[in-house]
């Protein structure tokens, strides 16, 4: 049986998705993770916040397709967010299966040698790279009204004041 390449092994993770939206999709003067509007039973994996104009975007991680067709709740998180997207491997949903104005971005690993004789710490000569794609752009949803927004303003407070390791 031939070697796997290690693209072929590598599954991506909930904190290579993050970290991966951080870097790249969430430029937001905050930005959080694992966040609970104040009061409510729902947790958003990820949102960004843009405190000047009053713009939250949320995003759902997928790492299976069971775990998106299972999910119920999502449609919850649409009145905290002025814009929406899941965040999943290639492949995960289809985008014809999302709503209109619910995003997709899809992300999955790249393999590349690298040239001459560089190698990494590792002494390898291969390395692995996530890369993304937004499959379908999110639309503006309706706005976020004051108590909701208040919400999240308090839920983010929260997670400043306790437990700081899920700010971005």
């Amino acid at each position: 049986m031939p070697n796997k390449t290690n693209r072929e092994v590598y599954q991506l993770s909930v904190q290579d998705i993050l970290r991966k939206l951080s870097g790249q999709y969430m430029r937001y003067e905050i930005s959080v993770t694992e966040l609970c509007p104040y009061g409510e039973s729902i947790r958003l994996d990820a949102l960004g916040f843009h405190r000047y104009n009053k713009l939250i975007k949320g995003f759902e991680i997928k790492l299976t397709r069971a775990d998106f067709t299972s999910d119920k709740k999502w449609q919850k998180y649409l009145p905290y967010c002025n814009y929406f997207s899941f965040a999943t491997p290639r492949g995960i949903i289809k985008k014809e299966e999302l709503p209109d104005k619910i995003g997709l971005i899809e992300f999955w690993v790249e393999e590349f040698e690298t040239w001459h004789e560089e190698k990494d710490l590792t002494g390898e000569d291969r390395h692995l790279f996530i890369k993304s794609e937004i499959v379908k752009k999110c639309g503006r949803l309706d706005d976020v009204d004051i108590d909701n927004y208040i919400k999240v303003l308090e839920g983010i407070a929260l997670k400043a004041t306790f437990k700081t390791d899920n700010l971005i």
